[in-house]
């Protein structure tokens, strides 16, 4: 609830702004987004989380070699139980993520909210549909979504000075109106799906938890490059569940997700315990899926011999048909009041995965000292050399002073980007290839920058082939920007 967490309540619309060095004439005339939540109402009263939030797009559009234009906004859902009314004034009483995990009274609470929006007349709203995603924003097939993997993906169009709401989207029906036996009425989507960059197609994995003591179901999802879900089926899934499902990796024939140690119990809620906790006697264990799978008697798993969480992917390299590598953050501890990027969280190391398929076994690996997080990579190639990281030093703290480039061949750093003045936090690398480019590390890496002394924020531009620390372009952004979660880079074409 202080510093850079705190959210803005002022949308600004098209500010031209001059910068400092060049921008390159590829990156002319298209629009970096980066989504996050950003609660319209504030303080909150009720318990507060980094989840928390409406959607909130920060949209930076390149308009000539020195100048940008920076716009930002809401993702406005328009749903009958929403009052756009109360920005930037204290909250009412509410129920977000920090109340469910903690559990116990708030439960009590978020009924006596349902009662009052029953008798408002608001009629009774999907959770699936709460509101847009805010984790990331998804481009696929000619349509663009706010997304996240607790909601349905809602759509959305971008120019470079707006964001306009156009309305959950549900793959002509297919994620609403399931039967009974496949978990909830409405499906939902995730934040991280694949793109295989050959065919064009979309892979994506979720969940949606069916009520306490029923058979819970992880969603396999495939989208063909023209934007129809042409695969999707239910996975059976024990229970406790992992509490998040957040990525993935792919190869050419596999989409593989991770069953990690933080787990989620509803029963724990009703002993006042956290919804969220860690299992330290819980291996993690791999879930693959081939890509042309139609049912889930295809999904086969392998165990790893530690605990452990996992909230990104980094990138996947292939040795031969039988075995394939993984990169990850990992965690060897989580916390169960889940402290996302605080200083408090527990620290995640750059951790190889060496799978061997025939032998059904996984050899692990930390490959770095530095606490890491956040990775960006050439979304042009399935399987990467480079990988680009924030780096928090060599232990956890609030984001990140340092970007960093590791060569995973040689499992060593071959660029660092540092705070030169120690008045600036990184949020998130986000890698852009050159226009015409053949080589996997040529190309720029953005960020929307936090310096504390003065609380405001700065679009940089790097060289992501040399990654020299001085910038390519730099300029200070009209208003903070809140730290975010995932951005995206829209070309002019």
């Amino acid at each position: 609830m202080e510093g850079n967490w705190v959210p803005v309540h002022t949308e600004l619309k098209g500010i031209e702004i001059d910068g400092k060095g060049e921008i390159p004439d590829d990156l002319i005339g298209g629009i970096y987004a980066r989504a996050g939540p950003n609660l319209k109402c504030w303080p909150p009263s009720n318990r507060h989380h980094a989840f928390n939030g409406e959607a909130m797009l920060h949209l930076v559009h390149p308009t000539s070699t020195n100048t940008i234009k920076y716009t930002n906004q809401w993702v406005h859902e328009n749903l009958p139980h929403q009052d756009w009314s109360n920005v930037g004034e204290e909250c009412p009483p509410t129920f977000g993520y920090a109340d469910l995990n903690a559990g116990g009274w708030a439960i009590a609470r978020f009924l006596i909210l349902m009662i009052k929006n029953k008798l408002k007349g608001f009629p009774p709203i999907s959770r699936e549909k709460v509101q847009a995603g805010t984790t990331s924003v998804v481009h696929h097939a000619g349509k663009t979504f706010a997304a996240s993997e607790a909601f349905q993906p809602y759509q959305i169009k971008i120019d470079s000075e707006s964001v306009e709401p156009l309305g959950f989207y549900d793959f002509d029906g297919e994620l609403s109106n399931r039967p009974a036996t496949s978990g909830p009425p409405d499906g939902v989507f995730t934040a991280h799906p694949a793109i295989d960059p050959k065919t064009g197609e979309l892979f994506y994995i979720s969940t949606n938890p069916m009520p306490l003591g029923e058979m819970s179901y992880l969603d396999f999802g495939r989208v063909d490059r023209a934007g129809k879900l042409a695969t999707y089926f239910h996975i059976p899934y024990r229970i406790p569940t992992a509490s998040f499902y957040h990525d993935l990796w792919q190869t050419e024939d596999y989409i593989i997700f991770v069953d990690t140690s933080l787990r989620k119990d509803p029963a724990r809620i009703k002993k006042f315990e956290t919804l969220s906790y860690f299992n330290a006697s819980f291996n993690m264990r791999f879930g693959i899926i081939p890509k042309r799978a139609k049912s889930a008697d295809e999904v086969f798993y392998i165990d790893t011999n530690t605990p452990g969480h996992i909230w990104h992917s980094v990138a996947t390299r292939k040795i031969h048909s039988a075995k394939i590598i993984l990169y990850a953050a990992k965690f060897k501890n989580y916390a169960n009041l889940v402290p996302i990027h605080l200083q408090c969280e527990d620290p995640s190391f750059l951790t190889k995965f060496e799978i061997d398929l025939k032998a059904n076994t996984v050899k692990e690996t930390i490959i770095l000292e530095n606490v890491v997080e956040r990775p960006t990579r050439n979304p042009n190639f399935i399987y990467n050399k480079f990988a680009y990281l924030r780096s928090e030093g060599l232990e956890s703290r609030e984001m990140g002073m340092e970007l960093i480039k590791v060569d995973l061949e040689t499992e060593k750093i071959v660029g660092k980007i540092s705070c030169t003045n120690k008045d600036c936090i990184f949020n998130e690398p986000l890698f852009i290839p050159r226009a015409g480019s053949l080589e996997e590390d040529d190309g720029y890496i953005m960020d929307i920058v936090y310096h504390p002394r003065s609380e405001s924020s700065s679009y940089f531009i790097w060289n992501a082939t040399s990654f020299e620390e001085t910038p390519l372009f730099s300029a200070e952004l009209p208003q903070r920007v809140p730290y975010g979660v995932h951005g995206i880079w829209f070309s002019k074409e």
